[in-house]
């Protein structure tokens, strides 16, 4: 049955009133008929009850005026004798007429009838002896028994048949008054039943109404926000044009460019490098227009693991830098108080924030500069930790009018702007969707002219007093940023892979390209052209690591990672696509990948991850040639020479340690000695030693996978050795090699 509507409840109210209406003059009628034959049974009643006593009195008028003729034999009082004589007769024929559907009356009737034909008998007897013998013989029949016996047996059964009469009167007259009651009752809740469904239909029908309003209003403002929807998205999407278009005609002419004769290294090497950058732009955008959709489908999902803010800060800036350096502003960054050395939160989101916050900042700044000030506020009561960026810029500021509308998407605070400074209109939208899904809260206080202050507060739980540092300086990090470039990790290193690879992929230019990144680490590549060449050649000879495009031609990647799969197939099959959204992902998971990488290809993630999943002890030996020399940047400090030898020294005992709580599987002292060489590391000048040993242990800390922290302590362990000096003070002990932890 359909779902009941107002439209339904308005009808059948109004049609249950209505028949209620009519159903009262009907209702009225069959009660006044009940108490019309109620009535009439009760006249009836009435009317048997006058007739019994008409019977008794005229017989006993004919009783009297025997008598009188008896003392007297007048003959006057025989017409007075006879009529009442006649009249019983008639009366005693009336009750018999009334009482006809009365069983029990007529049987009385019977015993009555004779009764009283033989006392008229009688009387007539009484006169006749009375004319032809005298007054005695009369008086002396008169005085008989027999006719005091009849006389008494009229009365009694006249007597019970009105008692009986007045019995079913009593009954009627209550079953009268009851219908009376019965039938105002009936009228009187019907009536008020009618105006309590009438006033109900009313109430609904002010609601249908009330509520037609309120969705006629819904609806016009649905229909303005739709219209100035479309308004904001055609302005996006021609401001999307733009943006596309700008880097595409770089792209295409430094393209074109290097396609003609005579071009120079130094010109080849200037257009490569704007067409990198170009196309990174490009990548940029769609990324912002993913995460906007995947946002708003709900399908965004984040991770919560171990992460250290001012880590992160360090790499905003460092990234961030030489933006603010192109247009001439500074860069500062400010520790306002002790903060947490370590949170629990999603790392890459929050620095998607981050970096977002402050390049809108460098963007819309000419002169001055930009402040990033970071500060921890905590609740004595509730122990809570609430960590604060505040980004201030002297740029152009913002109208107060135009704030709210800032952050919706598609938008800018001056559509005007989009022109003047580019970009999608997204970044503040998408920013402030993912600080309220990491549990925070995003402000801005801005003045025109004088600069903004984007404030974004992360409540991060309780953090006690030892995992709280201050006196932290940008400086102190930025050393180890000149010296190895990248603040907190080893230098880059080229790396290289000694395996043999199947490159399922149809697109001649990404067969070319992402074979050329191969070959150049030193691969051997076999190409197939679609799935179903992929399977012929992974069931002919042996691979290290099949590299699958999911979208081909005749069999698709999936179709053939199902195949290989159900083949038995164990090598490493890593799905390459397009398709960046989270479902893919899993689809392609689901499918039988063991991993999963998107286009655009990252040569540097593409080997990296290729060599992830090479064997054991063949990644572990290419480790030991790529690895170089860990330097520590104190190495020429005459001041440091000494404490610096005796650290080094301790190092093959620190690591033997290592080792042996590794091997016992005991993560929290393992933490804790990880812990320590990210300190000390960094504090001796071992960036390479500090950043690897943050890595382990936001392992350890996130709960990963035994191998998983296996791996990246091993890691550690392999830039501890690789300490300059370190194999001079390693003599004796017994875990040299480091095949044996990899494996």
């Amino acid at each position: 049955m359909g779902r009941w509507t107002n439209d339904r409840k308005i009808t059948l109210g109004f049609v249950t009133a209505f028949a209620l209406m009519f159903a009262l003059p009907l209702i009225v009628y069959d009660n006044k008929s009940r108490l019309l034959d109620s009535s009439h049974s009760i006249a009836h009643t009435h009317e048997v009850i006058a007739q019994l006593q008409a019977v008794q009195l005229s017989l006993m008028q004919a009783e009297s005026g025997e008598r009188a003729y008896l003392i007297t034999a007048r003959e006057e009082y025989l017409p007075g004798y006879e009529a009442a004589a006649f009249d019983t007769k008639q009366h005693l024929a009336r009750v018999r007429e009334l009482t006809a559907d009365n069983v029990v009356q007529q049987k009385r009737l019977e015993i009555l009838k004779p009764l009283i034909a033989s006392r008229i008998e009688q009387l007539e007897h009484a006169i006749g002896v009375r004319r032809t013998e005298g007054l005695d013989a009369a008086a002396e029949f008169l005085q008989s028994d027999r006719a005091r016996k009849t006389s008494d047996h009229i009365r009694r059964r006249v007597g019970e048949m009105k008692a009986h009469e007045e019995r079913l009167l009593g009954e009627r007259a209550t079953l009268l008054h009851t219908s009376v009651a019965q039938g105002s009752s009936v009228f009187w809740i019907i009536t008020a039943l009618n105006f309590v469904i009438l006033g109900f239909s009313f109430y609904l029908v002010n609601r249908y109404i009330t509520h037609r309003r309120r969705a006629e209003e819904t609806l016009k403002q649905a229909k303005d926000a739709a219209e100035g929807a479309n308004v904001a998205k055609s302005a996006f999407l021609a401001n999307m044009s733009h943006e596309i278009r700008t880097p595409m005609t770089a792209i295409l002419g430094y393209v074109d460019a290097l396609l003609e004769p005579g071009q120079t290294q130094s010109d080849r090497l200037d257009a490569t490098q704007t067409i990198r950058r170009n196309a990174r732009h490009l990548m940029d955008l769609i990324d912002e227009v993913l995460d906007l959709s995947k946002i708003e489908a709900g399908k965004m999902t984040l991770e919560r693991i171990a992460c250290e803010p001012p880590q992160l800060l360090f790499d905003v800036i460092s990234m961030m830098r030489p933006r603010a350096t192109d247009k001439k502003l500074t860069l500062n960054l400010v520790f306002d108080g002790p903060v947490p050395t370590l949170i629990k939160t999603d790392p890459l989101r929050l620095k998607q924030v981050l970096v977002n916050l402050v390049g809108n900042a460098i963007k819309f700044t000419e002169t001055g500069g930009v402040e990033v000030r970071v500060s921890c506020r905590r609740d004595a009561a509730t122990a809570a930790t609430t960590l604060v960026f505040a980004i201030t810029d002297s740029g152009i500021g913002i109208d107060g009018a135009n704030i709210e509308r800032l952050f919706h998407p598609f938008t800018q605070a001056d559509e005007s702007m989009t022109r003047r400074f580019g970009g999608t209109g997204l970044g503040l939208s998408i920013s402030q969707r993912l600080t309220r899904m990491l549990g925070g809260e995003m402000t801005l206080k801005s003045q025109v002219g004088a600069g903004s202050t984007f404030t974004v507060a992360f409540d991060v739980g309780p953090v006690a007093d030892a995992d709280m540092v201050e006196n932290v300086s940008e400086s102190i990090k930025q050393h180890a940023v000149t010296s190895t470039g990248a603040a907190g990790a080893a230098p880059p290193q080229e790396i290289t892979l000694d395996a043999t690879i199947l490159l399922a992929e149809d697109g001649i230019d990404n067969q070319r390209l992402i074979s050329t990144y191969l070959k150049r680490a030193g691969a051997e590549v076999v190409i197939a052209e679609n799935g179903r060449v992929a399977v012929e050649q992974a069931s002919s000879r042996a691979f290290d690591v099949i590299l699958m495009d999911m979208q081909m031609p005749d069999v698709d990647g999936y179709a053939a990672t199902s195949d290989l799969r159900s083949r038995g197939l164990a090598v490493p099959i890593i799905a390459l696509t397009a398709h960046a959204m989270s479902e893919d992902r899993a689809k392609c998971l689901n499918a039988g990948c063991t991993d999963y990488l998107t286009k655009p290809v990252d040569r540097s993630v593409l080997l990296s991850v290729i060599k992830s999943y090479l064997p054991q002890t063949r990644a572990a030996a290419q480790d030991a040639k790529e690895r170089p020399t860990v330097r520590s940047t104190f190495a020429g400090d005459p001041d440091m020479a000494e404490a610096l030898a005796e650290y080094v020294a301790n190092l093959p005992g620190q690591v033997d340690e290592l080792l042996s709580l590794l091997e016992r599987r005991d993560a929290e002292p393992l933490r804790r000695m990880v812990h320590q060489f990210k300190g000390s590391g960094g504090g001796y000048g071992f960036a390479a030693i500090s950043g690897t040993a943050a890595k382990a242990e936001r392992q350890i800390l996130a709960g990963a996978a035994g191998d998983v922290v296996a791996a990246s302590v091993n890691e550690l362990v392999a830039v501890i050795r690789g300490v300059e000096g370190y194999a001079a003070t390693s003599t004796t002990h017994s875990r040299s090699d480091p095949t044996r932890e990899a494996a």
